[in-house]
């Protein structure tokens, strides 16, 4: 190698480490979503709320570049808290959405899923509660302002049934940005 090529190779090295520990790398993030969980009211003393859940893509090489990005297909989460224990599990029989232009697009469901039991304490006797956070997968989601209707039932634990019908309105977000590795360690 002649001292040509070794001095391009070694101010090559030294600049490449010295973009590593000055920025610890570049992240580049994509993100198309729905910003956020909101919630939503489906039956009495029964905390619940939903969520459009994006597909995510995650790449990188440490001291190199990052890349983070959120996309198509989406999926619904849906979250509820029974403090009371009164419901033992839910079943969505539709689900329809109501796009900004206009557009109703109607999914009938066949979906159902039991209440999980958890502590509140950790002594015997302390309270317990009833809660699920589940998705709700297999919907062509597009990426546009949406409402989102869920029609169903709540099955109570005294045997007796609660049908509900509940909407929520989501904003469709884009946003591209770059930082430093540093930078995002540092917000964290």
């Amino acid at each position: 190698m002649t001292r040509k090529k070794k001095l391009i190779a070694a101010g090559t090295v030294l600049a490449f480490l010295t973009y590593s520990l000055l920025t610890g790398g570049l992240v580049v993030s994509c993100t198309s979503d729905f910003g956020g969980q909101s919630d939503i009211y489906l039956a009495p003393s029964l905390e619940s709320d939903i969520y459009i859940d994006p597909s995510r893509t995650d790449l990188g090489i440490i001291f190199v570049g990052h890349y983070y990005s959120t996309s198509a297909p989406y999926a619904i989460r849906l979250q509820l808290w029974d403090d009371t224990n009164s419901y033992r599990s839910i079943q969505i029989d539709a689900v329809e959405f109501t796009y900004h232009d206009g557009t109703r697009e109607s999914y009938p469901l066949a979906w159902s899923k039991e209440l999980n039991m958890d502590m509140l304490g950790s002594r015997p006797g302390d309270a317990r509660r009833r809660w699920l956070s589940e998705t709700i997968e297999d919907l062509q989601i597009q990426h546009a302002d949406v409402s989102i209707k869920l029609s169903g039932v709540l099955f109570k634990t005294d045997g007796n049934s609660v049908p509900f019908e509940s909407s929520q309105s989501f904003q469709a977000e884009s946003q591209f940005d770059t930082y430093t590795f540093w930078h995002v360690l540092a917000n964290i």
